[in-house]
């Protein structure tokens, strides 16, 4: 989470919708597209406003 903070202040701002594949401290389970979300980043993503979404698979390679 960290490195989002970072990010964020380096950017000067919060993307609305950040994109999620298989980041081990983000995700406790994937099957398919559904992923399940840590709660910590659950509720880091409601501190700063933006929603996490599972990237298609289609997309990752």
């Amino acid at each position: 989470m960290r490195g989002h903070v970072q990010a964020f202040q380096s950017w000067g701002g919060v993307p609305r919708i950040l994109l999620y594949d298989n980041l081990k401290s983000a995700v406790l389970e994937r099957q398919g597209d559904a992923i399940r979300f840590s709660p910590a980043l659950l509720d880091f993503a409601a501190h700063y406003h933006f929603e996490p979404r599972p990237v298609a698979r289609g997309q990752r390679e």
